[in-house]
């Protein structure tokens, strides 16, 4: 189904909305160094991407040999480091949001944040939660991406909207996460790839994502826009066409 048809949009929040690939990688060198550990290779942090803060850290501690006094300041330095990051939530990208919630879309956000996390995003970037419909953090629900088990809540809350499950895609910036939840559905969910930082557009496409649907960051608003303006000029024409036979 083309995506002017989708009812229902649901997006990751890090490096999809949020301008964050880059200041998280680099929060995390930032925490390390603090704590006097060794510089964990970005290619690293990147290959693991999408997981759970808690759970990358639980990898670095295996990886620099960490005690667990070391991983548990970690996960407690995460917040305080990450006010002091300049986190970005373009005004553009809100415009395009209220844009499709104004041609009767639904909005979902979920994130591999905690409710704690997302709540702080929120304040330091001036994101309203309220624009979206539905939002699901790693609080709300045991599965969490990769699983595709992590979509449930989304689908029932559709099913009593009485959309069908091809009237969703999901919006991420990661292959390992967000592109194999999709594929790990009881059904597959549609999926745009956003070019973050994480996944290049050569890996999505390698990845079978299609190149009409792999997008770079910057240029998601307009993305989003011209998916609205395709609706509206198919419903345009489909009106007249309806009219004529009439």
């Amino acid at each position: 189904m083309d995506l002017e048809n989708k009812k229902f949009f649901i997006f990751d929040l890090d490096g999809v909305l949020v301008d964050s690939t880059r200041l998280s990688c680099q929060k995390v060198e930032m925490i390390l160094d603090r704590l006097g550990l060794p510089t964990i290779p970005r290619s690293f942090l990147i290959k693991h991407w999408g997981k759970k803060m808690s759970d990358i850290f639980d990898l670095i501690g295996e990886v620099l040999d960490a005690s667990k006094d070391q991983i548990s300041l970690m996960n407690k330095m995460e917040p305080e480091i990450s006010l002091e990051l300049p986190y970005k939530f373009p005004r553009e990208t809100f415009e395009a949001l209220l844009n499709l919630r104004l041609y009767d879309r639904y909005l979902g956000l979920l994130t591999s944040r905690s409710n704690a996390s997302l709540q702080q995003v929120s304040s330091q970037t001036g994101m309203p939660l309220t624009v979206f419909h539905k939002i699901q953090t790693t609080d709300h629900w045991p599965h969490h991406k990769p699983s595709g088990r992590a979509f449930g809540p989304f689908a029932n809350w559709a099913y009593a909207q009485k959309l069908k499950p091809e009237r969703l895609v999901y919006f991420g910036d990661t292959i390992s996460q967000d592109l194999v939840a999709t594929q790990n559905y009881e059904y597959p969910i549609d999926f745009v790839g956003v070019v973050s930082g994480v996944n290049t557009r050569e890996e999505f496409l390698a990845a079978g994502v299609p190149d009409c649907r792999i997008v770079d960051f910057e240029k998601l608003p307009e993305f989003l826009h011209q998916i609205m303006r395709t609706a509206k000029s198919w419903t345009s024409e489909n009106f007249q066409t309806s009219s004529i036979r009439l």
